[in-house]
């Protein structure tokens, strides 16, 4: 299926899309998806910074661009891999079986598929501000995040052969 059309789907079925992948994808393959994912996030923060810069001409728009883009292009992948190797740990101590390259991918595509809803937020958040909107905006992109989190680790555990259905 194309990138895309995973997305569309992952809303409804994330852990069928999630296995699908898995049975796929490799290393770089899901460096790939988080280093897309980390530029769609950085483009959608673009009216954001537009607005702030417009707001507050102290600071000029391509300074805040670019600590944006040090934010979400370098320094923001290296947290993700510190996050997921936290909860590889976790599921280490827990005992349950799942490996370091399904939990990165699981995170890595969460973000991905939560993304096209995060880029409508930073579109709320820049040219209406904050508001009620933009909180509910924001409130679904962490329920798409999670959902697909859920899918996805469920999907990994079954895989894994840790989850019995």
């Amino acid at each position: 299926m194309s990138l895309v059309a995973d997305i569309a789907k992952s809303y409804w079925a994330p852990g069928v899309v999630v296995a699908t992948r898995l049975r796929v994808v490799s290393e770089p393959q899901a460096l790939a998806t988080l280093m897309g994912t980390c530029l769609l996030i950085f483009v959608g923060q673009w009216p954001v910074i537009a607005r702030a810069a417009f707001l507050d001409p102290e600071i000029e728009l391509q300074a805040r661009l670019g600590g944006a883009m040090l934010a979400w292009i370098f320094i923001m992948p290296l947290v993700i891999y510190v996050v997921t190797a936290v909860i590889w740990a976790a599921t280490r101590t827990l005992r349950i079986d799942i490996s370091g390259l399904a939990v990165r991918f699981v995170v890595f595509w969460g973000l991905l598929a939560a993304t096209p809803i995060w880029l409508l937020h930073g579109m709320f958040r820049g040219f209406a501000g904050n508001n009620w909107v933009t909180d509910i905006v924001g409130i679904s992109v962490l329920a798409a995040l999670v959902w697909v989190w859920f899918g996805g680790f469920r999907a990994a555990l079954r895989l894994s052969g840790g989850l019995d259905e």
